[in-house]
Formats: C-alpha cells, sequence, structure tokens
C-alpha cells in the first residue's frame, strides 16, 4: 500500500512540476523525396524534411539556470525566452500513411534476431508465471510465421512500386 502511495506521489509531482522549455510550434519550410522516391528495402521511400521549432523557456526555473546570460534575453507576453533552431528530420514516408510503428524488419534486420527476441521475452514471461514453458515451442513457431507473413508483404509491397 505504501508503495502504491509513493507511486501516486511520484507522478503527481512529475506532472505539476514546471518544464524547462515547451516548443510551442513548428513550421515546415520544405518536404521533398529522398532520393528520388527510390525504395529502402522494406521501410519504402523517405521523405526529407525541413523547418523551424519555436520553443519557450521560463529564465526563473532553475533547470534553465546554465544557459549563459538567459536572465537578460528578452521575453514574451508570458515573461518566457522564445529561440527558435533549424531542424532536418529524414522520415520513411510510411509514417505519413498514419502507421508510425515500424515494421517488424525494420526493428529486427533479420529472421534470427527477431527469432531471439521472442524467444527472449517468452523466456521472461515464463519466469513470471505468465506463461507456461509448455507454450514456448509454440510461440516461437508462431513467431516464425508472423516473420515469414510480414517479409512476403513487405517484399510484394516494394515490388509493386
Amino acid at each position: 500500500m505504501l508503495a502504491t502511495v509513493s507511486r501516486a506521489l511520484l507522478l503527481i509531482g512529475l506532472v505539476a512540476a514546471p518544464l524547462p522549455a515547451e516548443a510551442v510550434r513548428i513550421d515546415v519550410h520544405s518536404r521533398a523525396d529522398l532520393v528520388g522516391a527510390q525504395p529502402f528495402g522494406p521501410a519504402g521511400p523517405y521523405e526529407d524534411i525541413a523547418g523551424k521549432i519555436f520553443f519557450a523557456v521560463d529564465p526563473t526555473l532553475p533547470a534553465n539556470r546554465i544557459v549563459t546570460d538567459l536572465e537578460k534575453a528578452p521575453r514574451n507576453a508570458n515573461g518566457k525566452v522564445e529561440f527558435a533552431p533549424d531542424f532536418f528530420l529524414i522520415k520513411p514516408k510510411r509514417i505519413g500513411a498514419a502507421d508510425p510503428r515500424p515494421a517488424i524488419d525494420e526493428r529486427c534486420r533479420n529472421e534470427d534476431r527477431y527469432i531471439g527476441l521472442v524467444t527472449k521475452a517468452a523466456l521472461e514471461l515464463i519466469d513470471q508465471r505468465y506463461l507456461l514453458a509448455e507454450d514456448l515451442a509454440s510461440i516461437v513457431r508462431n513467431a516464425a510465421r508472423h516473420w515469414d507473413y510480414s517479409s512476403s508483404i513487405a517484399t510484394s509491397s516494394t515490388a509493386q512500386r
């Protein structure tokens, strides 16, 4: 019970704590296909995005005191100091299609790594008694089938382009 109360108080403290900086706006100046929209394996084509991110920081917060002469910078109407660095981002275009999750073969470069990660996770769950040990072989078999299915989809979608 005490541990639960402690966690709740910690969470409330983290949520209520002021942030040292916040992004208030993002302006995208350009978007372009990377290398003429050439697909890069199962991830597909990438795009290059450039722009500015606008931040506002409270110069009175202790976390911001590390910035030299921040207290001398001009402040906005809310008493915060604003700055706007440039940003450059290269990302798969697939993310723009409302699926931000990396594909299995993007996260695990080959089947052996994927099967190894699934096996490790299953063994941990067996140790914690969430899974039965006799289910391990079935879980690994299903993971191999899932890899084969995912790889065939990635290969066929790349070939269709």
